[in-house]
Order: C-alpha cells, then structure tokens, then sequence
C-alpha cells in the first residue's frame, strides 16, 4: 500500500509540473508579445538630467529600443521609445548630461556591419565661420527633412535577389557580347580608330569656346523668346504657320531665281569667247548700212534708201489703207474693167 501511495504522489507532482510549465510558457508568449528582447538588454542610459531629443524618421525598421546614438563615432545617449506621429516614426533620445548638440545637426540610421546592430548616428553641422553655433534646447526636434534612414538590409538583399534571379546578368553578358562583336571586326584597325577618336576629343576640348559662343547664343535666343511669349503663340498659330509657310516658299523661289540665272550665264558663256569678234563684226556691217554724211540726221547709202522707201511707200501705204492699180492683164489680155466690175459688186472697191 505503501508503494501505490507513494506512486501516485510521484504522478501528481508531475501534473503540476507539466501546469505549470504551460502557464509559464503562456505567460512568456503574452509578456513577449508587448516587450521587445532589446529591452532586456543592459544598455547605456542617459543620467537623470541629461537632455532629451526627438528625431523623426520615414522608417525605423528593425530599429531596437535602447539602440545606441553616436555623434562622431561616441556614444552619448540610447533610444528610449518610438511614438507614430503624422508621416513620420518620432524617436525619443536620452542623451548624457555633457552632449550638446548644435543646430542644423542631421540623424542617419547606420549599421557597423552589413548584420551589425542600428544605431542613430547624429551629423553635426560643419563649422560655421566668424562664430559660434547655437546649440539645440531640450525637448527640439530634428525633422524629416534633416534625417535619412538609410538603405535596409532586407531592401539591398530583395533587390540583389532580383538582380540575380531576373536575368540582369544575362542581359548584361548579352550586352557586352554584342559590343564585343561590334569592336571586333576582322581587319580592322583599331589603334588607328582610336587615335581618330582621341583627335577628334581633343578638337572638341579646344574648340570649347565656340561652344560657349553657340550656348550663349541659344540661351540669348531662349530668353527672348521667353521675354514674347504673343509672338511665340503667334509662330505656333494657324496664321503664324500659313506666314511661316510663305516665307520659306519666297526663300525657295528666290533659290530658285539665282539659280535660273546661274543656268543663263551658263547657257550664254559661249558669247564670251565671241565678243573679241565683235568689232571686227561691226566695222565691216557699218559701211554696209550707212556710208559718209555731212549731217547726223541724214542717213545715205543702203540705210539711206531703206528710209526712203519706208517714207515714201509703207508708211503711205500704211496710213491710207489702199492699194493703186492702174491696170490688170492675164495671159495679156486687159482685164481692168472686169475685175473692177466684180470688186465694186462685191464691195472692195468704190
């Protein structure tokens, strides 16, 4: 009896271990929930009438409470909580009594190692010249323009994952392939290209100030177009296009004007070798129309006789409209009287 006794004294002392172990563990995983391992931790804290600062950050992954912060590779305070307000994570930092941090100072999440433990490291500002910085009150704030988080670890191992499984590498193997295949031509001398290239960089080099020249004149023709934004509207207008349309179609016509002329001196150079003959020409035809007289307005010989005839005969002829015929014959016979008996029948002649 005695051994059955003490038998289930032994089972019932297990039971209340194996309770208990499961109301610990459960109390562990309740407590474990609202508390960060981190806090556990021992860690430097700030003394009792050290200043306090609060830092906003777009992030603060797996930043720990009680993490440290670092002003020129010291440690002088821990973070001590992190409150959500709009925008940003606001961090409260304790720091030690003998810190003093001047305004303008910049916070950057950093890590010691690729795995190494964040820290809040504080970036003063450099030196201003002819004085003294002011230094930062207790209680300020460092906004979110003046702190960067930093890139995460997870970040940089997602994008490398990505960089390597995305066929990035095999677009850049194939990207080299093809510029090796476009250098390596067969026969080609390379050196000789490439002392044309360098020749050519350095004429660019020197010619920097025709460059210069050439970006002034654009910025100049930039700025007054700004300066008349009407004109400009004008310009990309119905009509300023209709204007700039016959403008460009008086600039053609005028190209093609110079060169039609050029083709008429083209086509008359063969007078050029002629005109030496030309004197010779005109000594000769002189005579011929005009011979020796007393009067510049008298004209004799064949010249002569042609103004003559021209007075005497056209011009008459010319005013009066008429022609005088005295007699008409065919195979000689006379046959005046009735030609003239059909003309007046007919209305020719009165």
């Amino acid at each position: 009896m005695s051994g059955r006794a003490g038998g289930n004294v032994r089972h019932t002392i297990k039971m209340a271990m194996c309770v208990l172990a499961v109301v610990a563990a459960l109390v562990i995983v309740v407590v474990g929930r609202s508390t960060s391992p981190a806090s556990l931790l021992p860690r430097v804290t700030s003394s009792a009438d050290g200043a306090v600062l609060y830092v906003d950050f777009a992030s603060v992954v797996n930043l720990p409470l009680g993490a440290r912060v670092l002003a020129r590779g010291t440690q002088i305070g821990t973070l001590e909580s992190i409150d959500l307000v709009p925008n940003a994570a606001r961090l409260r930092l304790g720091l030690q009594s003998q810190a003093h941090i001047p305004s303008g100072t910049r916070a950057e999440l950093r890590q010691s190692t690729l795995l190494g433990d964040i820290y809040v490291a504080l970036i003063p500002p450099p030196a201003a010249s002819g004085g003294e910085s002011t230094m930062l009150d207790d209680g300020a704030v460092i906004p979110l323009a003046d702190t960067d988080p930093g890139p995460q670890v997870e970040d940089i191992i997602v994008n490398l994952a990505d960089f390597m499984s995305g066929g990035s590498i095999l677009r850049v193997q194939e990207s080299i392939r093809k510029v090796n295949q476009s250098i390596d031509v067969p026969g080609a001398d390379l050196a000789a290209a490439s002392r044309v290239g360098a020749e050519d960089i350095a004429d660019l080099a020197q010619g920097t100030r025709q460059l210069n020249s050439m970006i002034t004149s654009l910025q100049a023709a930039a700025a007054e177009m700004a300066a008349n934004p009407d004109a400009l509207a004008y310009s990309f207008s119905g009509a300023g296009q209709f204007g700039l349309r016959a403008v460009f179609n008086s600039v053609t016509e005028g190209f093609k004007l110079v060169a039609g002329s050029s083709a008429l001196a083209a086509g008359l150079s063969w007078l050029t070798p002629r005109l030496a003959q030309l004197n010779p020409f005109l000594d000769k035809l002189v005579p011929l129309l005009r011979s020796y007289s007393a009067r510049s307005t008298q004209f004799n010989g064949n010249l002569g006789a042609m103004i003559d005839v021209g007075q005497r005969s056209v011009v008459p002829f010319v005013k009066n409209g008429a022609i005088s015929v005295d007699k008409l014959s065919v195979d000689d016979k006379d046959v005046t009287t009735a030609v003239s008996s059909v003309l007046r029948m007919i209305g020719a002649l009165r």
